[in-house]
C-alpha cells in the first residue's frame, strides 16, 4: 500500500505478527480487534481515514475444532467491533480477508474442476465458517450503509515477498518440508490414492507478493466504485473485452494448455499471434495479451520444440476464437462492484504435492526423499480456483509460478533464525 502511495496506519496484538516487520514510519497501534477502544484509537488515529483492509483473525484449522467458541469470538465478534465503530465514523469501504475455506468440501463433477465463486458455500469446520459468517456481515452492513466492500476468498498462500519476510511458523506444506529437513526427517505426503494425475492432493498455491498484489488492486476498486458511476474510456474497455476475450480462449478445448505454454515460452506466443493476427485480428490480439501478462522471470526463448508446440498451440487458439472473441467484445461492461462481493484469489492452475515437492528439490538443490502415509480426514483430492471475476472486476492476475514460491520460501528460510 505505501508504494502505491497510500498511508497506513496498523493494528495489531503482536500475537502472532511482529512490529519489526512495519517499514519504518508506519504507525503501530498494539491492541485486539475485540477491543473497542484499540479499533476506536486506529481509526481516529489521524483524519481522513478512507477505508480499512480487515486481515485479523485466528487461522488454524485444527485449533478452530478445538476451540470453536474462541473462533467465533475473534473472527466474528471482534469483526463486529470494526464494522460498528466503522459505521460510527462513517468510513464506508473495506476488503476484508476471507478465504476458500468458506467452500469447505465441494461436490464437483469432475474432482479437478475449478472453484467459482458460485459453487456453494459449506464450510466444514468452525474456521471456515467463521469467514462464510464474516463475509455475510460485511455484505449486509455494505447494503444498509451504502458501502462498497470486497471479501477476498484467499486459496494456498506461499512464498515470501523477500528474504527477511518468510513464513515465521511451519504450519502449511511449504515451511513443512522445509522444517522436516532442517530436523533430518523425511517429508511425510499424506495419500497417494486420490483420483488426480499423480494421486496426490492438488492445490491452487498462489504466492504472497500476487496476494498483496490482489489488495492493492482491491482498494483501487472500492474506492472507484464507492466514488460513483466511472465513465470507462475507449481504451479501458478493450482492455477488459480482451481480458474476456482472454478467459474465453482459456475455456475452448487446448486453449488453457496454449495459455500456459504460452506463458513459458512468451517470445514464441508472441511470434504467433502477430502471424495469426491477419487472420482472426481479435482473437490473435487476445491471445497476444495473454502473453503480455506473463510470470516474472521466464526467459523470452526456449528449447525449439518447446517454442514450436507453444506457435501451434496459440494459432490454434487464435484460429478457433473468431466467434467467440466478436462475442466477448461486445459485452458492454466488465462486472460493477454495487455494494459487496466475494473474489477468488488464486492462480487458476492446480499443483500437486508431489510438484511441490519436486520444485523444492529444484530450490533447495537436494533430491531428498518422502515418505508416503495414510489420507488425512478430509482432505478433498483438488481444490483449484477459478479467478475469472478477479481479472474481470480488479484487473488482476497471478504473476508468479510454483518454482518462484519455493525459491522464495527457500531463500526466506535460511535467514529465519536471523529474524527471529
Amino acid at each position: 500500500m505505501l508504494a502505491a502511495g497510500r498511508e497506513v496506519v496498523v493494528l495489531d496484538d503482536l500475537s502472532t505478527g511482529r512490529a519489526d516487520r512495519l517499514p519504518h514510519g508506519v504507525p503501530l497501534i498494539r491492541g485486539s480487534i475485540t477491543n473497542r477502544r484499540a479499533v476506536r484509537r486506529a481509526i481516529q488515529h489521524e483524519a481522513g481515514i478512507t477505508g480499512v483492509m480487515h486481515f485479523a483473525a485466528r487461522k488454524q484449522v485444527g485449533e478452530s475444532v478445538q476451540r470453536p467458541l474462541h473462533y467465533w469470538g475473534e473472527n466474528v465478534g471482534g469483526l463486529q467491533v470494526v464494522l460498528e465503530e466503522m459505521v460510527e465514523a462513517g468510513i464506508a469501504q473495506m476488503v476484508f480477508s476471507s478465504s476458500a475455506a468458506v467452500y469447505g468440501q465441494p461436490t464437483m463433477a469432475d474432482p479437478l474442476d475449478r472453484i467459482s465463486e458460485a459453487t456453494p458455500c459449506t464450510p466444514i469446520n468452525p474456521y471456515g465458517a467463521t469467514k462464510l459468517a464474516g463475509e455475510w456481515m460485511v455484505g449486509a452492513t455494505a447494503a444498509a450503509h451504502g458501502w462498497k466492500a470486497l471479501s477476498l476468498r484467499y486459496f494456498n498462500v506461499a512464498g515470501a515477498g523477500s528474504a527477511d519476510l518468510g513464513d515465521p511458523a511451519a504450519l502449511n506444506l511449504i515451511p513443512m518440508v522445509l522444517e522436516a529437513l532442517d530436523e533430518g526427517r523425511r517429508p511425510m505426503v499424506f495419500g497417494d490414492d486420490y483420483p488426480t494425475a499423480d494421486g496426490s492432493c492438488v492445490r491452487d498455491y498462489i504466492h504472497v507478493a500476487d496476494l498483496s498484489a490482489a489488495h492493492v488492486a482491491a482498494a483501487r476498486v472500492v474506492e472507484a466504485s464507492h466514488a460513483g458511476p466511472v465513465s470507462r474510456s475507449p481504451q479501458e474497455k478493450l482492455q477488459h473485452a480482451a481480458a474476456r476475450a482472454e478467459l474465453a480462449a482459456a475455456r475452448l478445448p487446448g486453449g488453457a494448455l496454449a495459455v500456459e505454454v504460452a506463458s513459458q515460452v512468451p517470445a514464441a506466443a508472441e511470434a504467433a499471434a502477430s502471424r495469426a493476427i491477419h487472420r482472426v485480428p481479435p482473437a490473435a490480439r487476445a491471445v497476444e495479451r495473454a502473453t503480455g501478462a506473463l510470470p516474472f522471470g521466464l526467459g523470452a526463448a526456449g528449447p525449439s520444440g518447446v517454442a514450436g508446440q507453444a506457435t501451434e498451440l496459440v494459432v490454434e487458439v487464435a484460429s478457433q476464437l473468431g466467434s467467440l472473441a466478436a462475442k466477448v467484445a461486445g459485452v458492454e461492461e466488465p462486472p460493477r462492484l454495487v455494494d459487496h462481493l466475494a473474489v477468488n484469489v488464486g492462480t487458476g492452475r492446480g499443483s500437486s504435492v508431489f510438484e511441490v515437492i519436486e520444485a523444492l528439490r529444484a530450490s533447495v538443490g537436494d533430491d531428498f526423499a518422502v515418505d508416503i502415509v495414510e489420507r488425512r480426514p478430509g482432505d478433498p483430492p483438488a481444490l483449484v480456483a477459478a479467478p475469472d471475476l478477479a481479472l474481470a472486476l480488479l484487473g488482476w492476475r497471478a504473476r508468479h509460478v510454483l518454482q518462484d514460491m519455493t525459491d522464495s520460501a527457500w531463500a526466506a528460510w535460511q535467514v529465519r533464525p536471523a529474524t527471529r
